[in-house]
Order: structure tokens, then C-alpha cells, then sequence
């Protein structure tokens, strides 16, 4: 592509983006003024309906990811529900990534008992298989490896589902910051 054809390229991908971001802070601010104006209040029914809104509408792969990943094999008992919830819950780097250290506190609040990482390692490299859906991308090298959701949709959607089958209470959720993982450029 010619050099003047790459800058009106960009810059007309650089409009896009900033018409995005207004439109969405401006709809924002209005929403409020409307909600507030009306006396429209959101509890934690609205919120929750809204989450069964948007869990109903992810994406196929997303569901079938979680599945895969979270599923009784054989109907023996396992903790890779909790597991995966407290991956979401994890405290992220600035890469977006976690270590099974950071899994630690969020998965010994969930099963109410201290989780060190030999307990749920194996849980962690199992989702980095095609068997358990391919939920996390592992790097790094051995007692360093670095895990980060495969599809950035996920981590939301993992705490959605958690808090609505009871796998997290809203007390774990509110204890733990979670920061969202972005979309990688991979």
C-alpha cells in the first residue's frame, strides 16, 4: 500500500475509534440521566437478569470451551469449576497473564480449605489441552509459567457462570479486584 493510502487508513481508523469511545461515554452519561430522571433504579435482580441476558448470547465457543474444561469425566468429582473460577478471579501482570501462585488466594476462598499449587497444577495444564478446551495459553518455562486466557471472553463470562451456579459467592467476588484481561494480539 502507498504511503499517502496507509496514513488515510489510519487516520480514518483512528476517527473510527475516537466516534466509538464518544458515542459510547456520551450514551453512557445519558443512560444515567435517564435512569435517574425516570427513577429507574438497578438492583441486584436487574443485574443478574442481565447477566443471564448475556450468558445465553456468548459466543458458542466460549460455552463449549467452559464445558469441555469444567466437565465430571468418567462422574468422578473433580475441582475444575473451582479451579477456573479462581484463575478469574487470579491478580493479573500487565501482560494480562497469571502464575498458579496468584491462583492460590482465590482458590482457597472457594474451597474453604488452603489450595497450594501441587493440589491444582495438574488442573491448570489440563486446560491448556484440546480435551479440556484450550481455555488458557501456558509460557514461560517450568515453576515460571505465565497462563492467560486464550479467548479474552472468557474470564468474564468464567465469573458469571461461577456466580450464578454458586461455585463463588458474591462476598469471593467483592474480596478479590479482578482486572479484565485484554484481547491479545497473538
Amino acid at each position: 500500500m502507498k504511503p499517502l493510502g496507509r496514513f488515510l487508513l489510519d487516520a480514518f481508523y483512528v476517527l473510527c475509534f475516537f466516534a466509538i469511545t464518544t458515542i459510547a461515554a456520551v450514551g453512557a452519561h445519558l443512560l444515567a440521566h435517564l435512569l435517574e430522571r425516570f427513577g429507574v433504579s438497578i438492583t441486584e435482580d436487574t443485574v443478574s437478569e442481565a447477566m443471564d441476558n448475556c450468558m445465553a448470547d456468548v459466543d458458542y465457543s466460549i460455552t463449549e470451551s467452559y464445558t469441555r474444561a469444567t466437565e465430571n469425566i468418567y462422574r468422578k468429582k473433580n475441582i475444575f469449576k473451582e479451579v477456573l473460577a479462581a484463575c478469574a478471579l487470579a491478580d493479573l501482570n500487565a501482560l494480562g497473564q497469571f502464575t498458579a501462585a496468584s491462583v492460590e488466594a482465590p482458590l482457597t476462598d472457594i474451597l474453604r480449605s488452603e489450595a497450594k499449587v501441587p493440589q491444582f497444577a495438574f488442573h491448570m495444564n489440563e486446560m491448556c489441552t484440546a480435551e479440556r478446551g484450550n481455555v488458557f495459553r501456558k509460557t514461560g518455562e517450568r515453576r515460571t509459567f505465565q497462563y492467560h486466557f486464550l479467548e479474552a471472553a472468557m474470564q468474564p463470562y468464567v465469573i458469571m457462570k461461577s456466580l450464578k451456579d454458586g461455585v463463588i459467592t458474591k462476598a469471593t467476588f467483592e474480596k478479590f479486584y479482578v482486572t479484565r484481561q485484554r484481547q491479545l494480539a497473538i
